[in-house]
């Protein structure tokens, strides 16, 4: 995400609390999630951000997520996309909120088939081929950092901290 208006770039690493992040920072987070992939979840040598990349008047930052919790947080979400697509019969887009409520029914209902153990042993489930949150949620964390000279690393368990430092940064309230 590129805001002109507060002069940063923030590298949204999928399932590290971006959509949070992009929020607090102002931006319609529905109407950037349905722009192409390397808007959303692109690295810094995607041409969209290699263009200001270099320059220094723009705040770079990313968010990382302890590895085990951000796989967590994939397997719920992609059943929650299971559920979603049980309901509807159909091919699953962005359904907003409807996703986060599917992904809420996953989390009470329990872990269903062969569960989350199959899940990463196989990196993959029947969306793989219709949603690239199911390969780019695999994608190492450290590939979106190692090589890229960031401003601020921040880590979602201390987002509370760590968003501080951003929007004081940025002088956002």
């Amino acid at each position: 995400m590129i805001s002109h208006n507060h002069k940063c770039i923030f590298i949204h690493i999928p399932k590290t609390g971006g959509k949070s992040i992009e929020h607090a920072l102002g931006k319609n987070v529905e109407a950037l999630h349905k722009k192409p992939w390397k808007i959303k979840h692109g690295k810094p040598d995607d041409q969209v951000y290699r263009r200001l990349w270099d320059d220094d008047t723009y705040f770079k930052f990313t968010f990382l997520r302890d590895p085990f919790s951000r796989a967590v947080s994939a397997y719920f979400y992609q059943l929650g996309l299971c559920l979603l697509r049980r309901k509807h019969g159909k091919k699953i887009g962005y359904y907003g909120r409807g996703i986060a409520i599917a992904y809420d029914q996953a989390k009470q209902e329990g872990l269903p088939g062969e569960g989350f153990r199959e899940f990463i042993k196989s990196r993959r489930n029947d969306f793989e081929d219709e949603l690239r949150m199911a390969r780019s949620v695999w994608i190492p964390q450290c590939e979106y950092i190692r090589g890229y000279s960031y401003d601020f690393i921040g880590c979602l368990e201390n987002i509370e901290n760590d968003m501080a430092y951003v929007s004081k940064t940025l002088g956002v309230d």
